[in-house]
């Protein structure tokens, strides 16, 4: 399937780059003034300076990435509240911050847009953790730094070794003399080209109101989220929500940006469950719908009136029906990953529908068609995937980019379809898909998300958080 049509599939409109070189070639940094003294973080991005030079990257000096913005012009673009008076940093322009910022210097109140202006930070690595910390320890840094510093990715340095943070909850390490230029090419040069972007709700057509969740149709979807959920959190897999307020923010004012970026959303938890409801797969591009949870919710309390979103994707376009009496402007958001969720979703249908054109006897498009399909992610891989049974697994050569970015969602149906569609052509059969997210982690497909969480439970070596 051509990348154009995945895009409208996906109600994907922006030019979208996929390979780290198109990244590279694309991408405008610029170097943000700081005060900073420490030699060691100099040597550092002085040398990542001259590496995003020679991979094609257009850096430009600071006074040229500037624009002076008129009342006129700022009324007329409407220039959110953090934004300050005087010159701003032009949209589509990363920004590198060299070591730390005072509380009325940080890069984030010269910015146009949140969206546009991804910001990443270079420090020193703190000395609470190393690479050697726990998954846990080096969440709770890391989402720490980015409220205090107000950015997007935390590049943290010591004097061998350097790794970087994102809202992928991931934490790679690298060398800083072996294979430099390489890992910020395909490990770095991704996160900054594709950014985390939590869905926001104009993306999504709303229907207030649409969703109830006390109709029998839903009853067993809604029983299969909250037990499997449950039984997940006994695994392990899923770190206890951070509340957005608990972070560290320097002040109110920035901990009241922080939510803006964040869509409102009041907390986070890493990964997500879903159902994909039954399908009918007589349309070309069958509709889907899907039950998750929602966007930082406890997935091991599930409770059906408030936690559990209905998202879909119809004739390319997303929507959501919520629940009555579900106030959305307040924690009700959709997962950071819906997009991929929706790309599973609308992949399953085509390959199902596939499958039964082809008269297969599979179970895997009989039980989509008749019971629907568990969406499962967790930040960690599968260690043993034959534990799970006949398996298709792929996703694990892409480039590392960031959670919720266009580009994830595009790997997933891209790379479905391709293994997949080889899998029915060789008649194949497999009942369950292992989607690699490097530097995030496993997107599975499976029977239930019951049957999933005891698979996992019977054998608990087989993943862990990483």
């Amino acid at each position: 399937m051509q990348i154009e049509t995945i895009k409208k599939i996906l109600d994907i409109n922006k030019e979208v780059f996929l390979t780290p070189k198109e990244m590279a070639s694309n991408l405008v940094v610029t170097f943000y003034p700081t005060r900073n003294k420490n030699q060691n973080i100099k040597d550092f991005t002085e040398e990542l300076k001259k590496n995003f030079i020679e991979l094609g990257v257009k850096v430009i000096p600071f006074q040229d990435s500037l624009a002076k913005i008129t009342l006129k012009e700022r009324l007329k673009l409407k220039l959110p509240f953090y934004t300050k008076f005087g010159k701003k940093i032009k949209k589509g322009i990363a920004i590198i911050v060299e070591g730390e910022s005072k509380t009325n210097k940080l890069a984030m109140a010269k910015l146009l847009s949140l969206r546009e202006n991804p910001i990443i930070t270079i420090i020193n690595e703190p000395k609470e953790i190393n690479e050697n910390s726990t998954y846990q320890e080096h969440m709770n840094v890391s989402l720490n730094l980015f409220a205090y510093h107000m950015t997007n990715l935390a590049i943290i340095v010591n004097s061998s070794k350097w790794a970087i943070y994102s809202l992928n909850g991931s934490h790679p390490y690298f060398s800083r003399t072996d294979n430099f230029k390489d890992n910020v090419l395909n490990e770095l040069l991704p996160k900054i080209s594709a950014p985390v972007m939590p869905p926001s709700l104009k993306d999504f057509i709303i229907k207030i109101g649409a969703f109830n969740v006390n109709d029998n149709y839903y009853k067993p979807f809604i029983e299969d989220l909250i037990k499997g959920g449950a039984l997940l959190e006994k695994t392990g897999l899923y770190p206890k929500k951070r509340l957005v307020s608990e972070l560290n923010f320097r002040n109110n004012f920035y901990k009241l940006i922080g939510s803006k970026y964040l869509d409102k959303r009041n907390g986070m938890s890493y990964g997500f469950i879903a159902c994909q409801l039954p399908t009918n797969l007589e349309k070309e591009v069958p509709d889907v719908w899907v039950l998750t949870s929602k966007s930082g919710s406890d997935k091991s309390k599930l409770n059906k009136n408030t936690d559990i979103i209905k998202v879909g994707l119809v004739e390319g376009k997303m929507i959501i029906e919520t629940p009555l009496g579900v106030d959305i402007q307040e924690d009700y958001k959709p997962s950071f990953d819906t997009r991929v969720i929706l790309a599973h979703a609308i992949g399953n249908a085509i390959l199902a529908k596939e499958m039964k054109q082809k008269k297969l006897n599979w179970n895997f498009w009989r039980n989509l068609e008749k019971n629907g399909i568990a969406i499962v992610h967790w930040h960690g891989y599968i260690r043993n995937k034959n534990l799970l049974g006949k398996t298709l697994e792929y996703g694990f050569n892409n480039p590392s980019v960031s959670c919720s970015s266009a580009q994830s969602a595009i790997y997933a149906l891209r790379d479905k379809l391709n293994c997949a569609f080889k899998a029915i052509n060789d008649n194949s059969e497999y009942n369950c898909e292992i989607h690699i997210e490097p530097h995030h982690g496993s997107n599975i497909i499976y029977e239930s998300v019951v049957s999933l969480a005891n698979l996992l439970l019977r054998n608990n070596n087989i993943s862990k958080l990483e």
